[in-house]
């Protein structure tokens, strides 16, 4: 084991001479990345070696925008437009399909479509939902074709 001061000039000199990454230097000096670490936070260095050093950080305003980005991609992705939501059981859940449940007594199965008769989506009342069995059943009744929609 070599003593600090020599042990930090070899570890600088391996870093930015050589390009070496921490695991690199971690190896050659016979030491862990924690100690490493440590050494570099006693010198007032970055804690992180950069391997890559062509490649600049991110600002704040990029992350910033990369965050907004993917929450807004959330949020279309897990938000029914029009459609009131409660939270059952921990989920949340089209209240439509909440009451259809409640009116067939059972879960509603992962096809089954809830359709508004009056065609208005925040009116779920119970005398206003059908349950379709898919979503082709469900297109078929719109088209005026005969379909049954799904009963207790």
């Amino acid at each position: 084991m070599l003593n600090g001061t020599l042990l930090t000039s070899k570890m600088l000199d391996m870093w930015e001479d050589m390009g070496k990454s921490e695991d690199d230097i971690g190896r050659l000096l016979g030491i862990t990345r924690q100690g490493l670490w440590k050494i570099r936070r006693r010198m007032g260095c970055p804690v992180r070696f950069r391997s890559d050093r062509g490649v600049e950080r991110k600002s704040i305003d990029e992350k910033r925008a990369n965050w907004n980005k993917y929450m807004r991609n959330w949020r279309k992705r897990n938000s029914y437009p029009g459609h009131a939501v409660i939270r059952v059981g921990g989920k949340c859940v089209k209240r439509s399909r909440h009451n259809a449940a409640i009116i067939l007594g059972r879960v509603l199965l992962e096809g089954e479509v809830v359709h508004h008769i009056d065609g208005n989506v925040r009116n779920d009342s119970y005398d206003n939902l059908m349950v379709f069995a898919s979503q082709g059943d469900h297109l078929a009744y719109h088209r005026g074709e005969d379909v049954e929609p799904v009963e207790e």
